[in-house]
């Protein structure tokens, strides 16, 4: 977009006239006076094409004809709006619309901040205009479009842009085409035009003008806004082409002219593939014929990756290619892919690998090699497009340097994408540029799909089969074997790098690297460690004795933490105590006083901090943060710092310095003791004369001094110890650096001090290196870096020395070298590397610190290489230590030293006598035994590794994956499963289960991970799982799934043992290890547990498979207890399967068997789409989705859309075993009937009627009506009510009774509340929807009998409310508060129980519910949202309704009461007669009168009339003034009542408000919108309200104000 539109487009006034065009308009300043004003006079500027309106604005208010009109500049273009609109189309009401412009304007204010509150206003003033005054609708909405415009919210904007060009149909408003083109271009250009909007535009064009200027229209309209910057819409193809169509104009010539006119636009790059698809033909014609087209096509990409194969098509069609592969062609090749492949980068997701890319690069590569521009195909850190990247590579086409050194190729994605096109990857494995991404993409991908801390090895078989991944592998761990360790840190860290392929087939290649890793020399690094020193050699004896101190009781929840500072104090707490640690021992104990009920429920850490004498608690309460002073508890005040009462802890504590007045220094405005406001802590700094804190500037952190009295921040500096270190080429690292005054106790500090300060300062080198130095001088160096920088140097006795590297929090360890030694964390947490001190300090508080046993220091200093291997012989041969490092510090501190390791480390170590520092030897002396048998395992591996036969690694074709299997097994939630890359072990897994089976004692062991857990569930019903198999609806990758384990079940026999295995859940005792994926041994036999079931309020279950080997003498180990056993007997044996599986694979999957569907339905009673699904095998039922079956799917089955969510709705409740064993019954006795006879029917009807009985039949037609009622179940229902005497809920009676509070049903089957509320909506939906004479109707009466009886029931009780507010609820009853917890009789129908304080249960005792009880029932039920059970009573006790349901005639099957002419046809010669409607016109004109559904389709099935009767009948009443024509969204009819209109949202059926009062309502529905009486009766009180005046019409419009 150019600057000049740029600036139109955001609102500007430009110099200059005369250049009006699709976006802008001449700017007019009209100068108005006015008599209020004396001689001064109001300029408006206004754009010229509605200088007219703002005329009759202006004079509206009082003003005169504008004195002088000028051209003042260029704006941007904007339609007639409102009111200007009204005021130029209908000055007679044009007061009305001014009138609405002060509310109009405050909308506007609100819409700046509160959008959606703006948005309900204009929506509830466009409702009432719709009542009146519809013709304002279009130019009202529009003008609240342009106020969210203004404010940038371009989707509201969007919404009122269509209610207003809805509100053109809705009211069938004359449209000005030009003004329409206008508003739609201002619209699209804001952003804020929808793809409905323009569809929905372009239909409406076709209805209000002839077809050529329709399509004219509407094409300029997609020019112009392309043109203007945005690009095609979705649908745009189809609608041009059908006004195109109806214009009779040549499709391909049309196709061309708009291509021509848009394909220079910038916005045409960013159109969807639908676009490219659908105009694909025509551009490949186009391009074809006209080499500039060509040219054109090769200078964009389209932005969309999906639609890149098409554009690849349409560039080889026409030829447009030759220009990217033939040497010299006139494109810059490399440019070209290089913005594909940038496309296909783009986005979240990784893109499908795309065989035309990958032939066209294997066409061009010649080209590209010869131009020898490198191609920008690096793009991430994780690099897909392997394919792309190996071919190039293969054929030496030059790849340009991406942004990321460290690059990860993406195998994972690689593996999982399954179209066409894989490589073998053997160029970039051959690459060194490339290998090492590629070795740590594989790497990566291996620990995604572990399951343990190795992969398994048929995962690893299975990727090394690839060529290109085997070497990268190889290459992988030879360099990571050959990698020299120094330090335990990062030994171990090379071992857990490793686990991923610690199995023989990761070494198969090069087993001399596992021997290399065996032969790691871990006792050098432990020698390296002892004699550079340890964090242990250093302690705080006050420290150690507050940790003492606090671990005695308190809280078991709750460990001892660090809450706060004093510095050189310490503050820690645990619970509600506070201990305050001095350098030289506790100074202050303080027991919590924060109030209980002002105490953060999720973020409560108090903290506190110390002031010499007396501590600041601070805290999260309910609404914010809260303090207090320790001297003054009871003062609880806000410390106004900004934190949320959501805010977390404080973390680590930040080091203060205390000042000469006695206050504490934080970073900001110093606090004083008794201060209530308070600073956040920040970094503080100081030279005992000024102040600095850290804080952000330029980008960067720098020091800027403080003045302590206000907290304001000065300029930046630096003290001059920290400026001094500065030099060309250096950079300061101010977060790290730090000064502050020492104190007598930390003078000797290990991190050094001098001149009465502490002080350390780090620089960067321009070469990278990091460089800290002290206020002593004591210097160190890191030469790698990385992010960390070095922040320290500990001194230790002896002559030792550590290098500490990192933060705060968390400081590393390095010798003088630069090896890392160890790390150590500032929390309470067990630290490997200071097993012996309690708490370790944060930094700043290593000051303090001092040497604990200076002879044991010494000791480590000197030790030998032989002690150390000692002690590490010592440690492997030594048992297990099982106590905690608390206990073995006890032990140690009491002199214990019995245990093997402990002696050894004595002895090799005599010096040694402070207990912390000898559990802090003992420690490091274990870890590293630890690490040095996990290394030695690699001898194993490598001899293994030798053994592995690596014929296993060639090349193989497609397996089936663990998603695969689940998705093949989970059918009815649609899983798709994804396509997976792990090979599922679940043949195994049978493999393994026959295996144990076949041992005489078989002895407990794991069993693999695998997925799906629940294979073994199908094993009572296999025959199910072949008819999965045969479906035609079953997926290839699925069917695969499911015969590899039925073969597998059938190889091993596990269907051929009755008696000997059964399917168990059970509960283990409390202690017992986790059974879960192991074998567990019982007497005969064993059982193999796969899922672990977490269970809320109960011991969790373990279920799986067991075996007994004397067929039904099965055993449970000692305490378990069963819940549940079902013994596997199927009659799907080996022979069948395998009988099964040849004529599968003979004849492919089964043909379907439309005829079986009949039978079926004919047996049960259940409907045609119901029996469908089900033979079908109930694929997706469970799946949320309603298009669980796709339009290929359904058409094989010959089902509709609404067939299909019929039957979803009554098959969804049924369980998963029920259905399996109605599918297995499906497969005949001869598993090759299937192919020629079909399902065995007989069989299946069989297990649905012994489990369900067989019912009346409800047609279909019906139940697809059924299922989109606005009740839950509803399908049921219909069916239920139908068959009521075969239904519980109708016919037993819950019998509930009140139990200490809890209502206690006798039958929980019976009626109960929701059967209460859906019953008669159920009736009065089926008395309406029914045909007059249907036999279903006879059951109405007697369902509606049966409802009653149950309503009666002395047992029956409805719960009101169980959570009703109190004060409310007996200030209605009159009553007194009762006890809590007590059950108390209101009234002799009334129950009530308080709960708590505030609320209460209400339970009604319907049945005994008088007539005079009903108001108070009604206010009880408004009180607690239960209207709906009252309006249901009220429904069950009318006449009204009894008539209703008794409705009934004797007449053609296929007539319906909703014809007039049927139930009341003396009404319709009086209607007739009255309005000189000829009989058709005056039954129509009763059902729009009456009938809340009198769509179209609706009055073809009630009359029975042809389309040519209906149509002459509606001809000759829209000729009258008793109707309107017009579109209106889901009305299904083009006539409709005059007078406002509820659009309501499905499942209801829009409507006329004039009737929504004959339903009980005025605005929304309560439940399903169907008369409560008979058709006759509403037909009657409909015309009776048109005789008495009350005729359907549009309001008076009433806005106030002048006129």
């Amino acid at each position: 977009m150019s600057t000049e539109k740029a600036l139109i487009a955001a609102g500007a006034v430009l110099p200059g006239v005369g250049s009006a065009g699709e976006d802008r308009d001449t700017v007019t300043a009209r100068h108005y006076a006015h008599p209020a004003l004396a001689d001064r006079v109001v300029v408006r500027l206004v754009p010229a094409v509605l200088g007219r309106a703002e005329d009759l604005t202006c004079e509206f208010l009082g003003f005169a004809e504008p004195g002088r009109v000028a051209e003042v500049g260029t704006g941007r273009r904007s339609a007639l709006g409102f009111p200007a609109w009204a005021l130029v189309n209908d000055p007679k009401n044009a007061h009305h619309a001014l009138n609405l412009v002060k509310e109009v304007e405050r909308l506007a204010r609100v819409a700046k901040s509160r959008a959606g509150a703006a948005k309900d206003g204009f929506t509830a003033l466009g409702d009432m205009l719709g009542r009146s005054a519809p013709h304002f609708l279009p130019t009202f909405y529009e003008q609240a479009g342009r106020i969210f415009v203004q404010h940038g919210n371009q989707t509201y904007a969007a919404t009122m842009f269509g209610k207003a060009r809805e509100a053109e149909e809705v009211h069938d408003l004359a449209v000005d085409p030009e003004r329409t083109r206008e508003v739609f271009l201002e619209f699209a250009f804001a952003g804020a035009l929808t793809a409905k909007a323009l569809s929905a535009h372009a239909k409406g064009l076709a209805r209000k003008h002839d077809a050529d200027a329709a399509y004219e229209l509407f094409l300029t309209l997609c020019v112009e806004r392309t043109k203007g910057g945005l690009p095609p819409y979705t649908g745009m193809p189809e609608d041009l082409r059908r006004l195109a169509r109806a214009a009779k104009r040549d499709l391909r010539a049309e196709d061309e002219r708009l291509l021509r006119a848009v394909l220079e636009s910038t916005a045409v790059s960013r159109a969807t593939a639908s676009f490219w698809k659908s105009y694909r033909d025509s551009l490949i014609r186009l391009a074809t014929a006209d080499a500039g087209v060509r040219a054109l096509l090769l200078t964009f990409v389209p932005a969309s990756a999906s639609t890149l194969d098409t554009w690849l098509e349409i560039l080889t069609a026409c030829g447009a290619i030759r220009e990217l592969v033939e040497p010299g062609g006139a494109a810059d090749a490399a440019e070209w892919l290089s913005s594909v492949l940038g496309v296909r980068s783009s986005g979240w997701r990784e893109h499908a690998r795309s065989a035309a890319l990958l032939e066209l690069v294997e066409a061009m590569a010649d080209r590209l090699v010869a131009d020898g521009k490198p191609v920008r195909a690096l793009r991430s850190w994780r690099q897909g497009e392997l394919d792309l990247l190996d071919l190039m590579v293969s054929r030496g086409v030059p790849i340009a340097e991406g942004d990321h050194a460290d690059r990860e190729l993406y195998v994972q994605g690689w593996l999982a994408d399954e179209e066409p096109g894989r490589r073998d990857l053997t160029a970039l494995a051959a690459s060194e540029r490339f290998v090492r991404g590629l070795g740590d993409g594989l790497v990566s991908y291996l620990r995604n799909v572990r399951q343990k801390a190795s992969v398994s090895s048929e995962v690893l078989v299975a990727v090394l089969s690839v060529p290109g991944l085997r070497t990268a592998l190889r290459h992988w761990v030879s360099r990571r074997a050959g990698r020299s360790a120094l330090g335990l840190p990062a030994l171990g860290r090379h071992l857990e790098d490793l686990a991923v392929v610690a199995v023989p087939e990761a070494f198969a290649d090069i087993p001399e690297a596992a021997e290399a890793l065996a032969a790691t020399d871990v006792g050098a690094a432990l020698h390296a460690t002892l004699r550079a020193g340890l964090l242990d050699e250093l302690g705080w004896p006050a420290l150690e004795e507050a940790v003492a101190k606090l671990r005695v009781g308190g809280p078991k929840d709750e460990g001892v933490t660090m809450c706060g500072e004093g510095w050189p104090a310490l503050v820690l707490r645990r619970g509600e105590t506070f201990v305050v640690v001095g350098p030289d021992g506790i100074l202050a104990e303080h027991v919590s006083r924060i109030p209980a009920d002002d105490r953060n429920r999720w973020a409560f850490a108090p903290s506190a901090y110390w002031f010499d004498g007396v501590l600041l608690v601070r805290w999260h309460g309910q609404d914010g943060e809260r303090a207090y002073w320790s001297d003054a508890p009871d003062h609880v005040f806000d410390p106004q710092t900004g934190r949320s009462a959501y805010y977390g802890g404080h973390g680590v504590p930040r080091a203060s310095i205390a000042l000469a007045d006695g206050s504490r220094f934080s970073g900001g405005r110093a606090v004083r003791p008794g201060d209530t406001k308070l600073p956040e802590p920040a970094q503080a700094h100081g030279d005992g004369t000024s102040l600095w804190t850290c804080a952000w500037g330029e980008r960067t952190l720098r020091w800027r001094e403080v003045d302590p009295a206000t907290g304001e921040k000065g300029r930046e500096s630096q003290p001059r110890f920290v400026e001094d270190f500065t030099a060309d080429g250096t950079t300061i690292a101010f977060d790290d650096c730090d000064l502050r005054p020492a104190v007598e106790a930390t003078l000797g500090s290990p991190l050094g001090a001098a001149a009465g300060l502490h002080g350390w300062r780090v620089r960067r080198e321009a070469d990278g290196v990091a460089v800290g130095e002290g206020v002593d001088g004591r210097r160190v160096r890191l030469v790698a870096p990385g992010r960390a920088n070095p922040v320290g140097s500990l001194r230790l006795p002896g002559g030792g020395r550590l290098d500490l590297v990192g933060g705060l929090a968390a400081v590393t360890f390095h010798d003088e070298h630069g090896v890392e030694l160890g790390e150590v964390k500032a929390e309470p947490s067990f630290q490997r590397f200071a097993a012996g001190t309690p708490l370790v300090p944060p930094l700043d508080w290593w000051h303090v610190l001092k040497p604990r046993d200076e002879a044991g220091s010494a000791a480590l200093r000197a030790v030998s290489r032989e002690a150390v291997d000692a002690m590490l012989a010592a440690a492997l041969d030594a048992p297990a230590d099982a106590r905690s490092r608390s206990e073995r510090l006890a032990a140690f501190t009491r002199g214990d030293h019995d245990h093997g390791l402990v002696r050894a480390v004595l002895r090799a170590l005599p010096g040694l006598t402070h207990p912390g520092l000898l559990a802090g030897v003992v420690e490091l002396v274990r870890r590293a035994a630890d690490l040095l048998l996990r290394y030695r395992r690699y001898g194993e591996i490598a001899e293994l590794a030798r053994a592995v036969d690596t014929s296993v690694f060639a090349p193989r074709g497609p397996v089936v994956t663990e998603e695969a299997m689940s998705a093949a097994l989970s059918w009815f939630n649609s899983a798709s499963g994804g396509p997976g890359t792990v090979e599922t072990r679940v043949p195994r897994q049978v493999a393994e289960l026959a295996a144990l089976a076949a041992e005489a004692t078989p002895a407990g062991r794991e069993l693999g991970e695998h997925s799906p857990t629940w294979w073994w569930q199908w094993l009572p019903d296999l025959a199910a799982l072949a008819h999965r198999a045969a479906s035609p609806l079953t997926p290839p990758e699925h069917r695969d799934a499911v015969t590899l384990l039925l073969g597998a079940i059938a190889e091993h026999g596990l269907a051929d043992a009755p008696g000997h295995w059964r399917m168990v859940g059970a509960v283990v005792p409390e202690g017992t290890a986790n059974p879960k994926h192991r074998v567990t041994p019982v007497a005969g036999g064993f059982l193999a547990v796969y899922q672990e079931n977490w269970r809320y309020n109960a011991d969790n279950r373990y279920d799986g498979l067991q075996y007994a080997a004397t067929p039904g003498r099965f055993e449970l180990p000692r305490g378990w207890t069963l819940e549940f056993a079902h013994e596997i007997a199927t009659t799907f044996g080996s022979e069948r399967i395998r009988r099964f599986l040849a004529a599968l694979a003979d004849r492919g999957p089964a043909p379907w068997f439309p005829a079986a569907v009949a039978e079926f339905a004919e047996r049960t009673g259940l409907g045609t789409a119901e029996s469908t699904v089900l033979l079908a095998g109930m694929p997706g039922v469970d799946a949320w989705q309603s298009t669980y079956l796709g339009a290929a799917e359904r058409k094989l089955l010959g089902l509709s859309a609404a067939g299909a969510k019929t039957a979803k709705e009554r098959l969804r409740p049924l369980d998963d075993a029920f259905r399996r064993r109605l599918l297995a019954a499906a497969v005949p006795a001869d598993p090759a009937d299937l192919w020629t006879t079909g399902p065995d029917v007989a069989a299946v009807a069989e297990v649905w009627i012994a489990e369900l009985g067989v019912r009346r039949p409800v047609p279909d037609d019906v139940l697809a009506d059924a299922v989109k009622l606005p009740i839950r179940s509803s399908g049921e229902y219909v069916t239920a009510v139908v068959n009521p005497e075969s239904t519980p809920w109708l016919t037993v009676d819950r019998d509930q009774r009140l139990e200490g509070g809890a209502l206690v049903a006798r039958h929980p089957e019976g009626f109960g509340t929701q059967a209460l509320q859906a019953a008669p909506e159920v009736l009065a939906w089926l008395a309406y929807r029914l045909p007059a004479a249907s036999p279903l109707r006879a059951s109405l009466p007697v369902a509606l009998d049966l409802v009653r009886q149950r309503v009666a029931h002395p047992g029956f009780f409805v719960e009101i409310s169980n959570w009703m507010e109190s004060k409310p609820l007996y200030a209605l009853l009159g009553i007194a508060e009762p006890a809590q917890g007590e059950v108390f009789q209101a009234r002799p129908w009334l129950s009530v129980i308080r709960s708590d304080d505030h609320y209460s249960r209400v339970i009604a005792n319907v049945g005994l519910v008088g007539p005079g009880d009903r108001r108070e029932l009604a206010a009880l039920a408004e009180l607690g949202y239960a209207q709906g059970v009252v309006a249901a009573l009220d429904v069950l006790g009318a006449e009204s309704f009894t008539a209703a349901c008794a409705a009934r005639a004797d007449v053609d099957p296929d007539v319906y009461f909703q014809d007039p002419l049927v139930s009341a046809p003396d009404l319709v010669a009086e209607v007739a007669a009255t309005t000189g409607l000829p009989e058709d016109a005056a039954v129509l004109y009763l059902q729009l009168l009456a009938l809340p559904d009198p769509t179209d389709a609706n009055v073809t099935r009630w009359t029975g009339w042809k389309p040519a009767r209906l149509r002459k009948a509606r001809e000759a009443l829209a000729a009258t003034d008793l109707v309107l024509t017009a579109k209106r969204a889901r009305a299904g009819r083009s006539l409709f009542l005059p007078g406002g209109w509820l659009a309501l949202g499905s499942p209801h059926v829009p409507l006329e408000s004039w009737k929504a009062p004959m339903f009980g309502f005025t605005t929304q529905p309560a439940g399903v919108i169907v008369p409560r009486e008979p058709v006759a009766d509403l037909f009657a009180r409909a015309w009776r309200r048109v005789l008495d005046g009350d005729t359907p019409a549009y309001e008076e419009l009433k806005t106030g104000g002048r006129r």
